[in-house]
């Protein structure tokens, strides 16, 4: 299970050497985007930099290392101009879970139908034909998410 995400407002933010950016909101809480994502949503993040507010959701990880000595950090998720693009991206990604978990359990009944049937009849390979159906429908469920998520990068 993904970490709960949680949306937040940001006002300023500052890049670092790194190429990673640290973001405040107006309580001055720090958020943290490292730099593949900044990379991905440079646009976004080049608006925020010359002080326009943004939507983002994030969530609380512990980083380890010697660099990060068990530190909390807000890590951002994704950042939008617009709260309505922030929850479609929640939206989605929710939806992505709830199909891969769906596609899993279906293919461990698949696994253990195909298992447990041990002469194939003409109803056994129907029912194999319908977890086939299943199985494709929900793959392809999943890469329309996925392609809907890439699309707001």
């Amino acid at each position: 299970m993904s970490p709960e995400l949680i949306i937040s407002i940001i006002i300023k933010a500052q890049k670092l050497p790194t190429g990673s950016i640290l973001a405040y909101d107006e309580n001055n809480k720090e958020y943290f985007a490292v730099n593949t994502l900044v990379s991905q949503m440079n646009n976004k993040f080049s608006e925020l930099l010359i002080g326009n507010k943004m939507f983002i959701l994030f969530f609380e990880e512990i980083w380890t290392g010697s660099k990060w000595q068990n530190k909390k950090v807000n890590k951002i998720e994704f950042i939008a101009s617009e709260l309505d693009t922030i929850h479609k991206y929640l939206n989605l990604t929710r939806e992505r879970e709830n199909i891969a978990v769906n596609l899993n359990n279906c293919f461990q009944e698949y696994r253990s139908y195909l298992r447990d049937s041990k002469n194939f009849t003409t109803e056994t390979n129907n029912q194999k034909n319908k977890f086939d159906i299943e199985l494709n429908r929900l793959r392809e469920s999943l890469i329309k998410i996925d392609d809907s998520l890439n699309k707001m990068y």
